[in-house]
């Protein structure tokens, strides 16, 4: 019989154990993680770990109206079981949401972890971008630095891309960016291969941060990871992209890829194409809610920041 117990050094299958025990350890150490982090584990009867899952506890507004979030990722089964225990690790954990009052639950996993009753998937996309360059070849005359900690502030104002168009919105305070971005640069630093690298980029305007940008750079693949901007249409990031770009060498431009929430998408970037992607995203609600229920991804502004 499984127990639910809080089990804070699992939950990076990714990562080697002694990697796990530090990223965990780090990761605890922030202020928002104390608070709204847990990582929770199965076990059997000899006390073996059967699977773990990481959950945040978020709020929002959905449609318009203030709601509580249960972010659910980083789904691991350790032995294989015909009971499937990171399905029944899941039922227990939306069981234990719904009965702190949360409204509604996201699980990001792969396409075949099992998901509980009453979930339903919402259809996710990698978007390749491509940054329109200028004739020129040169950087934009965009002041862009290297993010700090002092930005976080400035970045949890910005409205989010391209405005207010209802469906879900997470809320994303100074001390959530700073555990996400903190999250980012210890998974790159911690990473098997050591080929992971994050950049954390501002555009400064009036001693302050006006837009942002979180990239993983792997080899010559970037991953957009989030971004943010005080003007609606993004054009400080596009900026901040075609700076990256103009850094690098003319054989070699870089393979842009994202999950790309925002019905908006900066002037000086276009879409080049979308396939299937491989992080699966669930929908649960919790409590009664037509909107819930009608959600799709357009209408979900999660960042692949934000997952676990």
């Amino acid at each position: 019989m499984e127990r639910l117990v809080v089990a804070r050094r699992h939950g990076s299958p990714d990562l080697s154990p002694r990697a796990a025990t530090q990223y965990h350890a780090a990761l605890s150490r922030l202020p928002w993680a104390d608070a709204h982090r847990q990582v929770v584990g199965a076990f059997d009867e000899r006390g073996a770990l059967l699977a773990s899952v990481e959950r945040l506890a978020l709020t929002g507004v959905l449609d318009g109206t203030p709601a509580r979030i249960c972010l659910v990722g980083a789904i691991a089964e350790y032995e294989a079981t015909d009971a499937r225990p990171a399905g029944l690790l899941m039922t227990q954990v939306l069981e234990e949401a719904a009965r702190e009052g949360v409204d509604l639950a996201l699980m990001v996993g792969d396409h075949d972890v099992p998901m509980s009753d009453g979930a339903y998937r919402v259809p996710t996309s990698d978007v390749t971008l491509r940054v329109i360059e200028s004739s020129r070849r040169g950087a934009p005359m965009v002041p862009v630095r290297s993010g700090d900690h002092g930005d976080f502030a400035a970045m949890a104002a910005m409205p989010p891309l391209g405005g207010d168009t209802g469906g879900l919105l997470v809320d994303r305070p100074a001390d959530y960016l700073e555990f996400c971005v903190t999250r980012a640069r210890l998974r790159a630093g911690l990473d098997r291969e050591g080929a992971r690298q994050v950049q954390f980029l501002v555009v400064e305007e009036g001693g302050r941060a006006a837009a942002y940008a979180i990239i993983s750079i792997v080899g010559t693949t970037w991953l957009v990871e989030a971004c943010g901007d005080c003007d609606p249409s993004g054009a400080r990031v596009g900026a901040i992209l075609q700076t990256l770009v103009a850094t690098e060498p003319m054989e070699r431009r870089p393979l842009i890829q994202a999950w790309w929430p925002s019905p908006v998408i900066p002037p000086q970037v276009a879409e080049v194409s979308a396939r299937p992607s491989a992080d699966a995203l669930w929908v649960h609600p919790l409590v009664s809610s037509r909107a819930a229920a009608a959600l799709d991804r357009g209408d979900i502004r999660l960042w692949r920041l934000d997952l676990p």
